[in-house]
């Protein structure tokens, strides 16, 4: 997964780009049978349901699926894999790819 999202920061597709995208899917594309299951939780929210979410995806896209869905207040806990974005540094990444190392930096400023 690290490598895809890299792949599309790369292409120049944004952070925002892509959390937009994400709740607008859940707005939107849902699987067969995902519309009746989101409407049998809707009409027994408040009737002491426990809704759990376990998924092998991520934080970050179940949130914002979740978001878009405008399911949130429907959803007592999401046990996943914890997701963050970080900054990118294309030389490192690179580097990385190729298996050496980025060039070193003096942040003394002697050279």
């Amino acid at each position: 997964m690290n490598a895809l999202l890299s792949e599309i920061q790369r292409r120049g597709v944004s952070r925002d780009q892509i959390l937009s995208t994400l709740q607008e899917l859940g707005s939107t594309e849902w699987p067969s049978g995902s519309r009746a299951l989101l409407e049998m939780l809707r009409s027994q929210h408040g009737e002491k349901v426990d809704v759990k979410i376990v998924s092998d995806c991520n934080s970050i896209f179940i949130y914002h699926i979740m978001s878009g869905a405008k399911v949130q207040d429907l959803v007592h806990e999401v046990i996943t894999n914890p997701a963050a974005f970080e900054r990118f540094d294309p030389s490192a990444m690179a580097c990385a790819m190729l298996g050496s190392s980025p060039p070193s930096r003096d942040v003394r400023g002697g050279g």
